[in-house]
């Protein structure tokens, strides 16, 4: 009896302390922020999936095609039946070396060309005609199989319409031996045929996502380097003022900055990603996009603290979306197009894009990037200047030596304790020994 109502008292001691463990938990300000967060984000990154990735089968319509015609015969009239056929936007260019740049800048996504000796050749039984397609594989893997399957869908069609002319003709002439019918019906088939020239060649699909990939990682680095080296500076207490702190941070995130993107360039290297500007390059545009990440991941740091973090990776989450690494931009709805060219990563992927597997120039952005750092900064600056206050000369400083001092550095665990020292952690209260100093 004894030993049963003890484990009764043991079990009733026992459910209380969960209840009272769970009330605290629940209802502490941290919990219910990482709740509302996990709740949050399961809202916003299926929609933003939904709306934004959900309408790229239709959207692929998005893409921008530039036809040259070079053959003056039958050249004008495919050239109009290619416009019509292609389910993308099409534009006439009259010259192959400026259709060409705009591939390699990436403001279209395919060349068509008609060359000059199509006509002869499509006349000729005995000869193949072909059209021409580039493609700029520096680019979303999306953009590379879309438009290599619609020009051989679209090569297809067109071959049908000339091989229906061709076996029009041969039957309309009389006298022709059957053994010769078979023969030039299979002539007329396939004649038209597609020749692809790709710029930028990659078939390896984790050299095609490293550009996005590295955004990614920086990003990621930045938010959580910002917010653990502002809590840091927090926890010092008055051992600097805010202006000291915050010259601290950005020398510490300079430095920091070199050395991941070292890493990042590093890791390419050992992977055997294809760098066609160089290391140094890549390293150096690698370490303006980190400085452009951790400008901006620190305004929210600066004005939430550590509820900051729900903004950061808002922005993380809209941004892989919108940064053109995985899916092509101009693919997108409007709004989220027009909203991606005010985020770095944008930028960054696209510079890497260049940087890695080929491009033209990086200098848009670089200097959007700095444009964007700059901002930041001056904000981060404002936002210091406004919403920081110095810490108090009293307040105790980076170590805590007991219970008290704890509960000035860091927030209680519950809203309702008063860190009166009641609930410690030794179980005891404390002594005083023979010189008057009371101990722990």
């Amino acid at each position: 009896m004894h030993v049963n109502g003890e484990w009764t008292t043991f079990k009733v001691k026992g459910v209380a302390i969960l209840k009272n463990a769970i009330t605290h938990i629940l209802t502490h300000r941290l919990a219910i922020f990482g709740i509302c967060i996990a709740i949050f984000y399961q809202f916003l990154f299926i929609i933003c999936w939904q709306t934004g990735f959900g309408s790229i089968p239709n959207n692929t319509s998005h893409l921008k095609v530039a036809i040259i015609n070079e053959d003056t015969e039958i050249g004008p009239a495919l050239t109009n039946a290619l416009a019509k056929q292609l389910p993308f936007r099409t534009k006439v260019e009259h010259s192959l070396p400026q259709a060409r740049e705009k591939l390699e800048r990436r403001t279209i996504q395919m060349i068509v060309r008609v060359p000059e000796n199509f006509t002869q050749r499509v006349g000729n039984l005995q000869d193949k005609a072909q059209i021409d397609f580039f493609v700029n594989e520096s680019n979303p893997l999306l953009i590379g199989n879309t438009v290599t399957q619609t020009a051989a869908t679209v090569t297809a069609k067109i071959d049908q319409q000339f091989a229906t002319h061709a076996l029009e003709r041969i039957m309309g002439k009389p006298n022709i031996p059957q053994g010769q019918i078979q023969k030039l019906v299979h002539q007329a088939s396939q004649r038209v045929i597609p020749d692809v020239h790709k710029i930028h060649q990659e078939e390896n699909m984790g050299n095609l996502m490293a550009p996005f990939m590295l955004g990614l990682a920086g990003f990621i680095a930045a938010m959580i380097l910002q917010l653990n080296l502002f809590n840091a500076s927090r926890m010092i207490g008055d051992v600097a003022n805010k202006w000291q702190k915050f010259a601290v941070r950005n020398g510490i995130n300079v430095v920091i900055a070199i050395i991941c993107s070292f890493i990042a360039s590093e890791l390419l290297v050992l992977f055997q990603v294809p760098m066609v500007k160089g290391f140094f390059a890549i390293w150096g545009f690698q370490f303006l996009v980190m400085l452009a990440f951790i400008a901006l991941t620190q305004i929210f740091v600066i004005l939430f603290g550590l509820y900051g973090l729900f903004f950061n990776i808002t922005i993380l989450i809209i941004q892989t979306m919108l940064a053109g690494g995985s899916i092509p931009r101009v693919a997108l709805p409007d709004f989220y197009y027009h909203l991606g060219k005010v985020m770095p990563m944008k930028y960054s992927v696209d510079g890497s894009f260049d940087l890695l597997l080929g491009g033209t120039t990086v200098s848009k952005d670089i200097l959007a990037l700095i444009i964007i750092t700059i901002i930041c900064i001056g904000i981060c600056v404002l936002l210091t200047a406004i919403v920081i206050k110095d810490e108090k000369k009293d307040k105790p400083v980076q170590y805590a030596n007991n219970e008290e001092e704890i509960t000035d550095v860091l927030p209680p665990f519950h809203d309702g304790d008063q860190g009166d020292g009641s609930d410690s952690f030794s179980g005891s209260e404390g002594h005083t020994d023979d010189h008057g100093t009371k101990e722990e």
